[in-house]
């Protein structure tokens, strides 16, 4: 709340927008007359102890322990409180009319007042402790000022203990540092060379800065708020600040209302300390990619399962209500940091052109993630291993999910000669189909799908198909679900999506990392040979025993 302006220091508190409509200002300012930072902490300690008074009602009426009409009212009359303290501060050379820290004695300057002055700083002296930094016995003569500074009324046994403690401290120091002060102003700087002397005392005002510091940490009850207020606490403030003050259409209520809920579903009711720039980006993301309301073919179903379906880009939302919700984001939040409950706003210097990224434009999966999958995946219940199944063949052979999805027991081959199986994709048999003529091909079962026991689970199926309970477009919308809840976010910090399919990115990935033979790694998921030379005609498919490599090298581990 310290300002220096031409070398001199003012107090400046910058009222919260919600008060100001009731204090009539936007913010208040008063000279403190000095060029030094240590005189202007002491001299701006009453008003900030003034402030803070303001700013404990406000909590209380956001935290719902008064209405309105008791609220505004408190308010109001310590705003008029804190501006005759302002009016009535006195110039440098007075004294304080009613200082937040004093000495037991006259204010005057007279001659008894000052060796006063002397006998209590010699009193602090040796009851200060160098060692723990702390007054020992003085605690007991700091809670009379104490209970001078906050009112008779007040019961300083009340505060938390470590508050206390801070609070007697941070008097005692304050004391100390005024009659220091006081005396030099009155010209009795030679009291005070044996305390120029003591190796602690030069130090204390910056033990006091400190103390200061630490004692703002712990009674900052904003900033504690902003670490315990969730997300849909915050958004219920901001409606009741628009509507009270900013006269907020009912439309336009209804909109807000609508954006939250979204953001409900898809980020999640959060601690608002806790939303940072690229949750929000990926929240936005999100957003783009849901379809428009007024599609009969998309009502009645949830955000989560509308983002784990392929919505055309047609049928997606317009730019316009993109922008339009991040407006509202940006919004919520800089009414966060104007009510003081964050220092900053995470939503700024979020690019208004939310780039949407093609259907294809996946990513792969880290190693941690890929083993929560797999590990995870152990641990479902025994009707859904199919989907155990689905997720181990993906990560370890990169084939597609309809290519796996459609596979029969007699796909399943034995190569004698190698002592190893191999799965056929081909388009051979009813109801299946293949994406293109690369596709057809053989890929290995490698040594960690046989390790898991793929080939015992075949051989014990009594259905021709190997995956008879499990519908294509059903495990989609589950996969998607399922790493929600292992902590897996659709989106990467650069935009990129992971669903399904982000399983063959993976392993083309790892595949590549460690094998070297790119025609095999193409040969293994069934893409087409890029070569434009005339050499590409004479390419042919590699041995099993060769394509054996390429799985076999694929391995994941726990970052």
């Amino acid at each position: 709340m310290l300002l220096k302006r031409n070398d001199v220091y003012y107090f400046r508190w910058q009222i919260p927008v919600d008060l100001r409509t009731i204090l009539g200002a936007r913010e208040l300012v008063k000279s403190l007359r000095t060029a030094k930072k240590n005189d202007a902490i002491l001299y701006s300690n009453y008003l900030v102890r003034a402030v803070e008074h303001i700013k404990s009602y406000r909590i209380e009426y956001m935290c719902g322990c008064m209405d309105q009409i008791e609220y505004e009212s408190l308010i109001k009359a310590a705003w008029n409180e804190l501006k005759e303290k302002v009016n009535a501060r006195p110039s440098q050379d007075e004294l304080p009319p009613d200082p937040a820290f004093c000495y037991p004695g006259e204010y005057n300057p007279s001659p008894p007042a000052v060796e006063g002055a002397v006998t209590y700083l010699d009193y602090l002296l040796e009851d200060f402790d160098k060692t723990t930094g702390k007054f020992e016995v003085a605690p007991r003569q700091a809670e009379e000022v104490i209970k001078r500074v906050f009112g008779e009324g007040s019961n300083i046994d009340n505060y938390p203990e470590g508050i206390r403690e801070q609070l007697i401290q941070d008097v005692l120091s304050m004391e100390y540092c005024y009659l220091i002060w006081r005396l030099n102003k009155l010209g009795y700087s030679s009291y005070l060379n044996i305390y120029k002397k003591d190796e602690w005392g030069p130090k204390l005002p910056e033990v006091l800065r400190e103390k200061r510091t630490d004692f703002k940490n712990n009674s900052d009850e904003d900033q504690q708020k902003s670490h315990i207020m969730l997300f849909s606490e915050l958004h219920t403030n901001f409606l009741d600040h628009k509507k009270r003050y900013n006269n907020l259409k009912p439309g336009m209520e209804s909109e807000y209302i609508r954006y939250s809920l979204a953001f409900l579903e898809i980020a999640k009711d959060r601690k608002i300390a806790e939303i940072t720039r690229g949750g929000l980006k990926k929240f936005l993301l999100d957003v783009s990619l849901l379809p428009k309301r007024n599609l009969g073919k998309y009502k009645g179903k949830s955000c989560q399962e509308l983002l784990n379906m392929e919505i055309p880009e047609e049928d997606r939302v317009a730019s316009r209500y993109v922008s339009n919700v991040r407006k509202w984001v940006q919004g919520v939040f800089a009414f966060a940091v104007e009510t003081e409950l964050l220092k900053s706003s995470p939503a700024t210097k979020i690019d208004p052109n939310i780039k949407r990224k093609p259907k294809d434009d996946r990513t792969k999966y880290s190693d941690d993630e890929v083993m929560r999958f797999l590990d995870c995946s152990n641990n479902l219940a025994e009707r859904f291993v199919e989907k155990k199944w689905l997720i181990w063949i993906a990560f370890y052979t990169g084939m597609r999910l309809k290519e796996i999805w459609q596979l029969k027991k007699d796909n399943i081959k034995y190569d004698s000669n190698l002592n190893r199986y191999y799965i056929l994709v081909t388009d051979s048999g009813q109801d299946q189909s293949i994406k293109t003529s690369s596709s057809l091909r053989r890929v290995p079962v490698s040594r960690a799908l046989e390790q898991e026991g793929l080939i015992k689970y075949i051989k014990t199926l009594e259905s021709d198909e190997v995956f008879p309970k499990t519908k294509k477009n059903s495990f989609s919308n589950w996969f998607g679900r399922f790493r929600e809840s292992l902590g897996i976010d659709k989106f990467n910090e650069m935009g990129n999506k992971r669903d399904f399919h982000s399983s063959r990115h993976t392993f083309v990935t790892k595949s590549r990392s460690k094998y070297g033979n790119l025609n095999n790694i193409r040969q293994v998921t069934g893409h087409k040979f890029e070569d434009d030379g005339v050499t590409g005609v004479y390419t042919h498919e590699s041995p099993l025993k060769e394509l054996l490599e390429v799985v076999d090298c694929v391995a994941y581990e726990d970052d």
